[in-house]
């Protein structure tokens, strides 16, 4: 099974509880259904980890990419955290 996520933001908060509102809600029942547990951790943990500032008047915030998948042979993820100017 495959997932996508992509959120951006400038409130860490906000920016957390939309990857853990993607993660996977029953890894017994339904473990394809959404960010696995392990991804949205990491996801996190980068999140906090990041600086959001402004800068010469311009406003940025954090814009966070991720894929992958997952299945009985292994798995694959791919993910970036990055900074975006935003334009409010």
């Amino acid at each position: 099974m495959s997932y996508s996520i992509s959120v951006i933001g400038r409130d860490k908060e906000k920016l957390k509880a939309a990857i853990r509102d993607q993660e996977c809600k029953d890894e017994k029942k339904n473990p394809h259904g959404g960010v696995p547990k392990r991804v949205a951790d990491h996801l996190c943990d980068e999140v906090d980890r990041c600086r959001i500032y402004e800068y010469a008047g311009k406003t940025y915030g954090l814009k966070i990419d991720a894929s992958g998948s997952f299945h009985e042979q292994g798995s694959n993820h791919s993910s970036t955290v990055a900074p975006v100017q935003l334009i409010e």
